[in-house]
């Protein structure tokens, strides 16, 4: 499997980071993660191009990079709502037009995580079904939804009071590329990180080969980022799994 770590050691109130990627048994790449710190701010953002749609590698990158750029200019205020609305809208039409040099649409898809840290003060966004999950004091949480067919099959099993079963469950009804997402979760008030606490953003070739408990052990198993991005490799590789997704992940630590 081939595979890609940037790491990166704390500085001041700014975390330490470490960020890998493992091609898994897939034919390309089509997962895409960018970290970088600034004089103020720590960004880190997580893209799963598409693979039943074309050029998921060119969509991930691209979306990646915009976010980046559009993060690092930010202004960081307690009404981000606002800010993740527009960068959606403009990022689902950005890649939507995608298009190949005779002018044909590449019809390509990505979904995102990304987060912002400013100080101890954490900004989040997310479409479609990657994830970031949260480490304090032993406790892994989940903070993202995954946008598909089992949410609205949730929601109609609450409506309803019976239990619906949707057999497209892991389709995705909301991602950047559709020309219409409409569907995305992200902070709008800073979230106050402590010391200790942990981030993971990941694509869905981490978390559906690794269940979540094993996740939080490995979280939970040291503060060093750099060890547990090692040990996180280790499981998904531990698994063998002949048709293992691409995988791509960023641990931050403060």
């Amino acid at each position: 499997m081939n595979t890609q770590m940037i790491r990166n050691k704390s500085v001041g109130l700014q975390p330490a980071f470490c960020m890998e990627s493992l091609q898994g048994s897939r034919e390309r790449q089509e997962d895409y993660g960018i970290s970088r710190q600034t004089a103020d701010r720590t960004i880190a953002v997580v893209c799963d191009g598409m693979g039943g749609m074309r050029e998921g590698n060119t969509a991930s990158r691209f979306a990646a990079e915009q976010m980046l750029a559009a993060l690092e200019q930010a202004e960081l205020t307690e009404h981000m709502h606002v800010f993740w609305k527009k960068e959606m809208e403009r990022l689902d039409d950005a890649v939507y037009g995608l298009r190949y040099a005779d002018g044909a649409r590449m019809r390509a898809g990505t979904t995102m995580v990304a987060v912002v840290l400013q100080g101890n003060k954490l900004h989040w966004f997310s479409i479609g079904d990657s994830k970031l999950f949260y480490m304090r004091k032993h406790k892994l949480h989940c903070v993202t939804r995954e946008h598909n067919y089992a949410l609205l099959a949730e929601k109609i099993s609450g409506e309803s009071g019976e239990v619906y079963v949707d057999p497209k469950a892991e389709q995705l009804i909301s991602y950047l590329g559709m020309g219409t997402a409409a569907l995305f979760d992200g902070s709008d008030k800073s979230f106050e990180t402590e010391r200790g606490d942990k981030l993971l953003l990941c694509t869905d070739g981490l978390y559906r080969t690794v269940p979540q408990e094993e996740i939080a052990e490995i979280l939970d198993s040291t503060k060093e980022v750099e060890v547990i991005s090692n040990k996180l490799r280790g499981a998904v590789l531990a698994k063998k799994y002949s048709n293992q997704d691409n995988a791509t992940w960023v641990v931050m630590g403060r």
